[in-house]
């Protein structure tokens, strides 16, 4: 289950951007603490165009740096859902975290 870390709402409720966490994981063999990895993704919420949409893009990045910048690209330039994947592509293929075609 995502938790959300930061959230942006902009119209009146009708846009509102949140950075999410995913935890995953469990307690390694003989040891006490827990073996947890976290990936960060971002959810939309949007009812501009009439009809109430979620959109989520969970396990992004593993780094909250990468997810924080991406999540305020979204909020300052106003990323629409259906731009979002494009904007993920290219975003990660800068960092060079995903490989281009």
């Amino acid at each position: 289950m995502a938790q959300i870390v930061r959230t942006q709402t902009f119209g009146g409720g009708r846009l509102i951007y949140s950075l999410v966490i995913t935890s995953f994981g469990g307690r390694k063999r003989n040891k006490s603490k827990a073996n947890i990895s976290k990936l960060y993704g971002i959810e939309i919420y949007s009812s501009l165009f009439g009809t109430d949409e979620q959109y989520e893009f969970r396990d992004i990045t593993p780094s909250f740096e990468y997810a924080e910048e991406l999540f305020e690209m979204a909020c300052v330039f106003m990323i629409t859902p259906l731009q979002f994947p494009n904007i993920i592509e290219s975003f990660l293929e800068e960092k060079s975290i995903f490989p281009k075609n």
